[in-house]
């Protein structure tokens, strides 16, 4: 059979040794991948049908008003205040774009507010709620919207670790005591360096934690917290001459729901190709773990991955290789595992108004 007899959906002998065209992999990854809706709704997340309305205002471009302008820094050159709104924080962008339409004007020219607004809208309600975000530049933010990889264990990473701005996945989230992504509450820093609250609050990033459901576990916190990374307190005990910061830290009695709380969900945006990915797993693996549990399969359902990496895995994955045969090039539907097709463990907890 010649290449013209081929159906585009189904691989070619080419294919086999991983070759596949943009329509194939958007389909393989349909039929042989979901994305773990669980771990979002593990971490800072919020109601997206009440969420939905201040996403079309947050850095959006409105119909600009001759008769605004920003005084004094009209005189500058766009170039500069391009650059002027980028080492701004979160917070004074936020700010700054309400100022009159032509700040809003100025804001939403801007390439990195354009899509921090359509991809990152989550993590910066995130970080304003929980006042982190007079720490974190909206340059900073950018840059970890376009970075792939977590900042740990180089796998594919969906997540930011707000305190630090730090590029994470949901396992080094989960086991943060072997990370470094702790956190502990804001009165053991202050009793242990002898630093009042209210000083310390002037000196480090003070995460005030938000009402909700979090970790695997859907552990349920109604009160709000003040909580401080480790790397912060860390560098307060040192600065403050406490003898063995580190073990005076992990002497804290540490709860590993800190993470979950001082975390929220963010997807990768491929800056060159303007490609958005909020990472997926494997239906194959799910279906392993169903067929035959065991260590290996259970490490196998857990993992995340890029396009490009599930791509990879798929080559090796009897299970996923099945579905898409079943799923005749992906043209027939299939029997997909429950788990994957709820998109993970959680039940639906936002369900569409009616």
């Amino acid at each position: 059979m010649n290449d013209a007899d081929q159906s585009p959906a189904s691989p070619s002998r080419s294919n086999e040794s991983g070759l596949y065209t943009l329509d194939q992999i958007d389909a393989v990854i349909r039929v042989t991948s979901y994305h773990r809706k669980d771990f979002d709704l593990a971490v800072i997340h919020f109601n997206p049908h009440s969420f939905r309305h201040i996403r079309f205002s947050v850095f959006k471009r409105i119909v600009p008003n001759s008769a605004s302008n920003l005084g004094r820094l009209e005189c500058l050159p766009l170039e500069i205040l391009t650059s002027i709104c980028l080492m701004l924080d979160v917070s004074a962008g936020f700010y700054f774009c309400q100022v009159n339409r032509r700040a809003r004007e100025i804001i939403s020219s801007i390439w990195e507010y354009r899509q921090l607004s359509e991809h990152a809208l989550e993590c910066i309600c995130a970080l304003l709620r929980t006042g982190i975000a007079p720490h974190v530049s909206i340059d900073t933010l950018y840059s970890a919207l376009t970075t792939k990889i977590c900042h740990f264990c180089n796998s594919f990473s969906g997540f930011l670790f707000l305190p630090t701005a730090t590029r994470c996945c949901f396992s080094c989230i989960e086991t943060a005591t072997t990370t470094g992504l702790r956190a502990a509450p804001l009165t053991k820093l202050s009793t242990a360096s002898g630093v009042s609250p209210r000083q310390l609050k002037k000196t480090i990033p003070i995460l005030h934690t938000l009402p909700g459901k979090y970790s695997m576990d859907e552990v349920k916190r109604t009160r709000r917290a003040l909580v401080v990374a480790e790397t912060h307190c860390l560098d307060v005990l040192r600065r403050n001459k406490v003898k063995e910061a580190q073990s005076t830290f992990n002497s804290w009695r540490q709860s590993p729901i800190w993470s979950f709380m001082a975390s929220s969900s963010l997807p990768y945006f491929d800056p060159i190709t303007n490609q958005i990915e909020s990472g997926v797993s494997c239906k194959g693996c799910q279906q392993a773990v169903e067929d035959a549990p065991s260590e290996e399969t259970h490490r196998r359902r857990e993992r995340v991955y890029s396009r490009e990496e599930f791509m990879a895995h798929f080559q090796q994955c009897k299970e996923a290789r099945n579905f898409w045969v079943l799923s005749q090039g992906g043209t027939v539907p299939i029997r997909e595992p429950f788990l994957a097709k709820r998109g993970g463990y959680f039940n639906e907890r936002y369900p569409t108004p009616i």
